[in-house]
């Protein structure tokens, strides 16, 4: 885990991309606390915490769960993460029910890296 930071450009931003980009930094920052402080107290927790596929669940939860705010890109780029790592994640069950074309996932992960979420799976 790398501790979160401000957008290199946050001066540069209107009032309320500033306003998000703390929010984010903000929620970024707890997690990272959180995680950090799970590692020295907590072994258990801390290996369910930083399972690549534990993280990738969690998300598809998340996003899945969440009112719509009218941007569903998070939760596709995790359905894409998903597709992508079916099997592991199944441990070889069903086959995955989803299927993105493949220049749908290439301009996907380009607006993902725009906006700047870089979310890594």
């Amino acid at each position: 885990m790398t501790r979160p930071l401000l957008p290199e450009n946050f001066d540069d931003l209107d009032k309320t991309d500033q306003r998000r980009a703390k929010e984010r930094y903000r929620r970024r920052l707890v997690y990272y606390h959180y995680v950090k402080n799970t590692e020295e107290c907590n072994e258990l927790h801390y290996a369910a915490l930083t399972d690549l596929f534990g993280f990738l669940r969690r998300c598809l939860f998340n996003y899945a769960s969440d009112p719509w705010e009218g941007d569903t890109l998070e939760l596709k780029v995790a359905l894409i993460a998903a597709t992508k790592n079916w099997k592991a994640l199944t441990e070889g069950g069903a086959p995955c029910p989803i299927v993105f074309d493949a220049e749908d996932v290439c301009e996907t992960m380009k607006l993902n890296e725009v906006q700047g979420e870089r979310t890594r799976f």
